[in-house]
């Protein structure tokens, strides 16, 4: 590695009020919730401690439901992210410690699969911006306002519990399809009230869930957002919206992960590589 080419890259800097050692962050690629399992528990530990020890500045815990009725996307074991003490909590503080054990930034990804999610026996259909009935045949709700106010609050419960676990901030999966990136679609955002429309109007939703979040959390946790700068496909977002989505987020959160791509589809719209990119 050339060092006239990466002059910055082993340079610390700040993000909010935490100094990163260095330009270099672990992304996330590991089911939190894996370490309610005690049979995998300590290789998710050490999964994650591992990259703390290889010298990265921040390591991201990965996928992390904020509910367990229309978020989860695998059936992992329930949390009550109201109860911030026993088995759950302490699981989520040992990810914690073992980040901060070699002088990383310890983040924690929440994420809510919308309409993306497949129900699991005797749970409710799922919800997303619109309804309709996907490829699969599995009908979606379109979110009420009830629906929006309780999800930007358990966003912002999981936010919390974290932050009490001992993680410096969280990341929201924004990104591949996922509900920030349903409501910011015109694609799959074709709502006519004051969701839907202009992009000033399809951000409100995920704004509103940041905002929820800085208010519990305060102003010295990190929010990052990681977001697809493009989804892909004919008529999705664009990477002009997505920067001017950006541009709304000022203020409110401290930094953006940006991806690209659908989980629906992951090698056309160039979320994994191949060997014909």
């Amino acid at each position: 590695m050339s060092s006239s080419k990466f002059q910055k890259l082993f340079k610390p800097f700040q993000v909010n009020k935490v100094t990163y050692k260095n330009r270099i962050v672990s992304a996330p690629m590991t089911f939190s919730l894996s370490a309610l399992d005690p049979q995998v528990a300590e290789k998710s530990y050490r999964k994650v401690e591992s990259r703390a020890k290889g010298g990265v500045a921040a390591v991201i815990v990965g996928e992390t439901d904020i509910n367990f009725t229309d978020a989860d996307r695998l059936p992992f074991p329930n949390v009550d992210f109201t109860v911030c003490e026993g088995k759950s909590f302490d699981a989520f503080s040992e990810y914690s410690n073992r980040i901060h054990k070699y002088g990383a930034v310890a983040i924690c990804e929440l994420s809510h699969a919308g309409s993306e999610k497949i129900p699991f026996k005797g749970q409710k259909n799922p919800i997303g911006p619109v309804a309709f009935t996907t490829s699969k045949g599995i009908r979606v709700e379109a979110m009420t306002q009830d629906d929006m106010d309780r999800v930007a609050n358990e966003f912002a419960i999981a936010a919390k519990f974290m932050q009490k676990a001992g993680f410096d901030g969280i990341l929201i999966h924004g990104g591949h399809g996922f509900l920030f990136t349903q409501f910011l679609s015109p694609r799959l955002n074709t709502r006519t009230d004051m969701y839907g429309g202009t992009l000033a109007n399809r951000a409100k939703f995920p704004l509103a869930i940041l905002k929820r979040i800085r208010e519990i959390t305060g102003k010295g946790f990190i929010i990052d957002v990681r977001l697809s700068a493009t989804e892909g496909v004919p008529g999705g977002v664009t990477v002009e919206e997505t920067g001017g989505f950006c541009k709304m987020m000022e203020g409110i959160a401290d930094s953006v992960h940006i991806s690209t791509g659908l989980y629906t589809d992951p090698i056309v719209t160039h979320q994994f590589s191949s060997m014909f990119v």
